[in-house]
């Protein structure tokens, strides 16, 4: 893990301006969207967020990372695709709407991480650290981090089948230290190395995401934080795996529902370190990394994770995708997710025009793989892909939405996502939250107050209701918003926390 002292300091001043998004990395404090850009201090690693909420912390360092050689072989069952869709949904007043924005000129490649092209103007964001350095740098607006701390306990219980008062104290976890390697093939539960496990392929069928026997998919999960930064901490990346799939990892302090005696994740999504395409990274840290989270049953997203200007990457990301498509074309559990977040706060008929030419090129490769597309202003602005979608088969529309985002009220980023939703189907990549009585999450707008009444549960049922699936950001000890806690990964616990609730409501929703 890196130094965190730089970050939260940084952060607690980019939180002051930040007008709804976190996001902090350990090693880089760049903020992620605000009213008028976001800070970035250059770094070998780092990633500059954008608007999500989430603070990240870690950043990318080296495009190598750890090694892992090959896939942990496995036989046996497959992982239920899961969730029932609920009809309907729920209305919402909820929203953000995106302000301002800065421009960024430049941007200067970092080592190993991402380059990023000048400045992030947010709007609805908070500071994030994910991953790359932003040589521009931009304001952040509101939003909130979070730096480790202790964990929080009392909470209050939440609705729509997660309860989460009292918190879910957990001493010890899983920790694995030193992580499980991945050099010759454990074995998992379930799948074949790079054959997609025995899990179905899924597709779009109008505003849904479909299993072959025609059942709406819901799929629940989280992320990581990013890929070399994962393989820096204890865990490493498939320690971390097998934490968040312990059927078995009971919290016996939980009063959560009833407790979540075990994990119940389906889907993970791996932030792949931009640019992600030397022989060395894609090799020792990306593909173990994929055929490991095959092998355990779960459905994968490779996350090309810029924080950035698209305009200004398209070479690197068309190079990504180049090489990434082929490669696991015949993996029926994994994603493509094109690019995290666009720092631009244009319009979706300015950006699709660029989101379609990398569509294109993975389809002409991978002709099955679910795509995963975003939109401008740090994937908080689809609503104009309901009348005016991609082509090319199989793509769902990421959203990212924080608390400060869902509760802003009516006319922002929620009436963007009811208006996609009537026609694409959508996945919430990244929402969350955190209570941490020590900077940086002193600036979540809802710290101290009942988060998962206020958002976690309603947000959840509202985006369920239309069939979306997500994953949380993020299952990390730094990268903030973080559901861990110490160099034990204990899990986090109270009202405005995030750790016991998401792994809560994958529990009650397990058979769905």
């Amino acid at each position: 893990m890196k130094d965190r002292s730089f970050c939260q300091s940084a952060l607690g001043v980019l939180l002051l301006v930040a007008s709804g998004g976190l996001g902090c990395d350990s090693s880089t404090a760049t903020p992620a969207g605000g009213s008028g850009g976001s800070t970035a201090s250059p770094s070998t690693g780092g990633k500059s967020a954008s608007g999500g909420t989430v603070v990240e912390s870690g950043g990318t360092t080296s495009s190598g990372g750890s090694v892992a050689s090959g896939g942990s072989s496995s036989s046996g069952g497959s992982v239920a695709t899961g969730g029932s869709a609920a009809s309907g949904g729920i209305a919402t007043s909820g929203g953000t709407k995106t302000s301002g924005g800065t421009s960024g000129s430049g941007g200067a490649p970092s080592s190993g991480g991402t380059t990023s092209s000048g400045g992030a103007s947010s709007s609805g964001g908070t500071p994030s650290s994910r991953g790359a350095s932003n040589s521009g740098g931009a304001s952040s607006s509101g939003g909130v981090s979070r730096s480790g701390g202790s964990t929080n306990s009392g909470g209050a219980t939440g609705t729509g089948g997660v309860s989460n008062s009292g918190g879910i104290a957990r001493t010890g976890g899983t920790s694995g230290s030193g992580g499980v390697t991945n050099s010759g093939g454990s074995s998992a539960l379930g799948g074949s190395t790079g054959a997609g496990g025995s899990l179905p392929w899924l597709t779009v069928v109008g505003n849904k995401l479909q299993d072959p026997s025609g059942k709406t998919v819901i799929l629940r999960g989280v992320s990581i934080e990013g890929l070399t930064q994962q393989m820096a901490t204890g865990l490493k990346v498939n320690g971390l795996l097998d934490k968040i799939t312990n059927k078995n990892d009971v919290d016996p302090a939980s009063v959560g529902a009833p407790g979540s005696p075990g994990w119940y994740t389906k889907i993970v999504r791996l932030p792949a370190d931009p640019p992600g395409t030397s022989d060395t990274y894609v090799t020792n840290t990306l593909k173990p990394a994929v055929d490991y989270a095959t092998n355990l049953g779960l459905y994968a997203i490779i996350d090309l994770h810029y924080i950035d200007n698209p305009y200004n990457q398209a070479a690197n990301v068309t190079a990504f995708w180049t090489k990434i498509a082929p490669m696991f074309a015949t993996y029926s559990n994994v994603f493509y997710e094109v690019f995290n977040e666009s720092n631009q706060t244009d319009t979706w008929a300015k950006y699709k025009p660029t989101m379609q030419g990398w569509v294109t090129l993975i389809r002409g490769s991978a002709p099955k793989n679910i795509i995963i597309a975003g939109s401008p202003s740090w994937d908080q602005t689809m609503g104009d892909a309901a009348t005016n979608p991609l082509t090319g088969g199989n793509i769902i529309y990421s959203v990212h939405m924080y608390e400060q985002h869902y509760n802003k009220g009516a006319g922002y980023n929620v009436t963007q996502v009811n208006t996609a939703a009537k026609a694409v189907p959508l996945i919430m990549t990244e929402w969350g939250f955190c209570g941490s009585a020590t900077p940086p999450c002193t600036a979540q707008p809802g710290r101290g107050t009942n988060i998962i009444g206020t958002y976690g549960t309603p947000m959840l049922n509202w985006l369920e209701g239309m069939g979306g699936s997500w994953t949380a950001w993020c299952a990390s000890n730094s990268w903030l918003p973080d559901m861990f806690t110490g160099n034990n990964w204990d899990l986090r616990t109270g009202q405005d926390e995030m750790g016991a609730f998401v792994k809560d409501w994958m529990y009650t929703k397990k058979d769905q």
